[in-house]
């Protein structure tokens, strides 16, 4: 249900399972709702979203190809959720800057590597081009110099959230992040909500010289937990507010009328996929033998 509190949302990216063109459209159609109801969307891609090699779609034999999408099409499909509202677009991705409220700037960063892709691989780590850092640095410093109030929004993370994620996990990470987030952070980004890791967490680094960033990591809708945010930024105060709320219930069929439980489903997927992930963090990162990492 469409809440009177909210004004407009974030997605991060990932708005699609694996690129999939027809689903990028359905994707569009549903936020076209939320903007019929006056809530703006903003959106930027994820890794899954463009020039995906693993596009598929599904049937009763199994899986098949189906066409993916380029950047142009990506910016073209989501046009009227965030694109169109943008004042100002890098030339190097698919980064812009709107609006979304009296005195703040919304920097969305593209942090996907799709050029990159191949017919058999797609990247799933996330790099700030280095004309992008330059043109974010640039907004940054007029946003400062118009005391205009700015929060950031990528699908990679900017930080670490966790003791060895930079090690371990660094693909869910931008490249370079430790000297990225303290230059963004020193540029005056202080606040990013980000994706990619599907987990619900907030934190925060601090640097000598007083700068600092808070990156707010929201899980994915379509893994257990089923979380998402309901953000209050008060501008005036500097203050940002957070309620995490999760989904229940979701219908079992078009205009079926009945619903299935979500979480027990996520629960279940997600407990199997993760333990598959991390069988392989130990096996690659680590070179446990199968004994060990079955105990």
């Amino acid at each position: 249900n469409q809440s009177p509190r909210v004004g407009f949302v974030l997605i991060p990216g990932d708005l699609t399972k694996d690129g999939e063109l027809r689903s990028h459209e359905r994707m569009a159609a549903q936020l076209a709702r939320l903007e019929r109801g006056g809530i703006q969307v903003f959106v930027v891609p994820g890794n899954h979203d463009i020039a995906n090699p693993e596009a598929k779609g599904y049937n009763e034999a199994g899986s098949f190809p189906v066409p993916n999408i380029s950047a142009a099409q990506f910016s073209e499909i989501y046009g009227d959720f965030g694109y169109n509202q943008a004042f100002a677009k890098d030339s190097a991705s698919l980064s812009y800057i709107s609006e979304p409220g009296p005195g703040v700037w919304l920097f969305a960063v593209d942090s996907c590597r799709y050029l990159e892709n191949t017919s058999d691989l797609h990247q799933v780590g996330g790099r700030i081009h280095p004309t992008t850092l330059r043109w974010l640095n640039e907004n940054l410093e007029l946003a400062k110099q118009n005391n205009i109030k700015v929060i950031g929004m990528l699908h990679h993370g900017l930080t670490e959230h966790f003791l060895g994620q930079g090690e371990y996990f660094s693909d869910f990470l931008i490249e370079d992040w430790p000297e990225v987030s303290h230059q963004l952070a020193m540029a005056g980004l202080n606040l990013v909500f980000t994706g990619h890791f599907h987990a619900q967490d907030v934190t925060r680094s601090d640097w000598a010289d007083g700068s600092f960033v808070v990156d707010v990591e929201t899980a994915s809708t379509a893994t257990f937990p089923n979380s998402y945010r309901i953000a209050t930024l008060k501008v005036a105060e500097s203050e940002l507010q957070l309620e995490s709320h999760k989904i229940q219930n979701i219908p079992e069929g078009f205009n079926s009328g009945s619903f299935v439980n979500l979480p027990d489903l996520a629960l279940d997927f997600s407990t199997r996929m993760l333990t598959l992930n991390i069988a392989g963090v130990l096996a690659q990162q680590l070179n446990l033998p199968q004994t060990k990492i079955a105990q």
